[in-house]
């Protein structure tokens, strides 16, 4: 994917942020826990299980849960293209299922960990209305890519 990311992704910072999950040395509240930065190692949205990678981004928590299904919905209602992400599309991107607007997808896929990295920072819950203000897709944008004439796979 790391590959894959550098033909999706333009901003230097996002590409940073993929290698930092791939390689999970972002500082979750367990980590900083162990290195005696925190009390404890809560998940920041749900408080309910410690904050690991996987946890905070991946599933494991009911709001990242929440803001993926959303995410799915969102994607289905600018693409008319049904998607159910996996655990390991969302750490990887999608590599092997057959995806008109893949490279699209998985740029969204990215800067959707992003938002939910940032909500985190923000001390914010992730919703899927603050990742449409993220991406700031406007109506035409999303006509043209219900079209699919816009992204186009090479």
């Amino acid at each position: 994917m790391l590959s894959a990311v550098h033909s999706v992704v333009l901003e230097s910072y996002v590409k940073e942020f993929q290698f930092q999950v791939l390689n999970s040395i972002l500082y979750t509240n367990s980590k900083l826990r162990k290195i005696g930065f925190k009390a404890d190692d809560l998940c920041s949205f749900c408080k309910a299980e410690p904050e690991t990678l996987y946890h905070l981004c991946f599933y494991q928590c009911s709001y990242a849960k929440r803001f993926w299904s959303e995410f799915q919905g969102y994607w289905h209602q600018i693409s008319n293209q049904q998607v159910h992400l996996s655990l390991q599309d969302v750490l990887f991107g999608i590599l092997s299922k057959p995806c008109p607007l893949l490279n699209l997808l998985n740029y969204f896929i990215i800067i959707g960990k992003l938002f939910i990295w940032d909500c985190r920072r923000c001390q914010i819950r992730p919703k899927i209305q603050g990742f449409r203000t993220k991406i700031t897709i406007t109506e035409e944008m999303e006509s043209k890519i219900k079209k699919k004439d816009y992204f186009k796979e090479k």
